[in-house]
């Protein structure tokens, strides 16, 4: 029972881990899309109101 038990625990605590890193990864993605599209808002921006930025390349 208690080998069990372990067993259950080390198995809840991997899956966990792999969760972690799994909400890293997306946390990751959203942080980079939110820059490009503040980025691409800023140019956008910038061309109605007539200041245009330069491109930085990230499209």
């Amino acid at each position: 029972m208690k080998g069990e038990i372990a067993g259950l625990r080390d198995e809840v605590k991997g899956e966990i881990a792999g969760l972690r890193d799994r909400i890293d990864a997306v946390h990751s993605e959203v942080v980079e899309m939110r820059l490009a599209i503040g980025d691409r808002v800023a140019r956008l921006e910038g061309r109605v109101f007539g200041v245009p930025l330069t491109d930085t390349g990230t499209d």
